[in-house]
């Protein structure tokens, strides 16, 4: 049975998450099979078909600070199963600020799948061409200590990737990769949830 599951896209203000749900959601730029449903709320949702027929449901959340009130009933009560938390790679404070998230989404839902997106700025370079900015050095120590602080590698569902650098520039396929590694670390929790719950 088709399953659609609810993914939170979730960070600071800056951080690129309504460029990704644009992304994702854009069929008209032959971006992605995606359907994005702008709400009234300050909240972006993408419905991105999977190959089985399921459904990823990608809810993008303002991080306007007078938007974060929506975090707590939504997430709470519309049965997300995992959360992508994004922040800007040029931006730092952006990163600071997923401190926040982490702990707000983690105490809302039971052990969530997790990715983390590292948003990377572009330099436009003539009319028509630009590529990513390098993350810097600082900023990279910075990413390492924070996936080391509140992940822990080892314990991602099987060892599956955890963090991503995408761009306005990636081939959709690798912003796409991103969340299928999502997609089957919740597929797989449930498999072993329902297993648990058969032997009890």
């Amino acid at each position: 049975m088709p399953e659609r599951l609810k993914v939170a896209l979730v960070g600071a203000e800056g951080a690129g998450k309504t460029s990704l749900s644009k992304y994702l959601g854009n069929p008209a730029g032959d971006k992605s099979p995606g359907v994005l449903f702008i709400t009234e709320m300050p909240v972006d949702i993408v419905d991105v078909p999977l190959p089985n027929r399921d459904i990823l449901q990608i809810w993008g959340f303002s991080g306007q600070k007078q938007f974060k009130y929506l975090l707590d009933p939504l997430i709470k009560n519309m049965d997300f199963k995992g959360v992508a938390y994004v922040f800007n790679t040029g931006k730092p404070e952006t990163l600071k600020e997923l401190d926040y998230y982490v702990k707000k989404v983690r105490g809302l839902i039971n052990k969530p799948s997790e990715i983390l997106i590292g948003n990377m700025p572009t330099n436009k370079l003539g009319d028509s061409y630009a590529e990513p900015i390098p993350v810097d050095k600082e900023m990279r120590e910075s990413i390492d200590k924070f996936i080391s602080d509140k992940f822990d590698p080892e314990a991602h569902h099987n060892k599956i990737p955890l963090y991503f650098e995408l761009s306005a520039l990636s081939e959709i396929r690798t912003i796409e990769n991103a969340f299928s590694v999502l997609y089957l670390d919740i597929k797989n929790k449930s498999v072993e949830n329902e297993t648990v719950k058969k032997q009890q």
